[in-house]
């Protein structure tokens, strides 16, 4: 709905929609990119894209899905430069908010996998529930994406979190 207004020319849902579309892509750049500047300069240019192109877009999925491929690519784009370069992608120098990242325990890592494994073996709608979440999307977007109302959507990500947590805690999702 904001994009919608925005493109007609309302300057508060467009000042609105840019906000939300920063913070959601930083929570994504974070996750993606480890070096603070590199993230704030990627979510900057996909939004100067975005703002640049998002009128004259007809869109054949959401304006949202949209978008985050437009930040997706950016990342990508900032990854495969670092690689041609040889660059590390992760800057060990960089501490703060991004130290917890740094310190994320392998064996923990891969007990969270396979347990994803288990939940999306059960049931595909609670991982994809889950992973949506993940990424950042917001609820009306996930609740479109599954073809569930937003009660459900509520139900099933309950479900997917405590057979995650028992999958966790005991290795078993049921």
């Amino acid at each position: 709905e904001l994009q919608k207004l925005a493109v007609n020319g309302d300057k508060k849902a467009e000042e609105e929609l840019f906000r939300l579309l920063t913070a959601r892509f930083r929570f994504f750049a974070k996750q993606n990119l480890w070096n603070r500047e590199e993230c704030e300069e990627a979510v900057q240019d996909a939004l100067a894209t975005i703002f640049g192109k998002y009128r004259q877009i007809d869109f054949q999925t959401s304006f949202v899905s949209w978008a985050h491929k437009v930040l997706q690519n950016t990342i990508w784009n900032y990854n495969s430069k670092k690689a041609r370069r040889g660059e590390s992608m992760v800057d060990p120098d960089d501490g703060g908010e991004y130290e917890a990242a740094y310190t994320l325990d392998p064996l923990f890592e891969g007990r969270v996998l396979d347990c994803l494994k288990k939940v999306s073996r059960h049931n595909s709608n609670f991982a994809r529930a889950l992973n949506l979440c993940y990424q950042g999307y917001a609820s009306d977007e996930i609740c479109r994406r599954l073809d569930v109302t937003k009660a459900n959507f509520y139900s099933i990500l309950s479900r997917a979190r405590s057979m995650l947590d028992l999958c966790l805690k005991k290795g078993e999702v049921l």
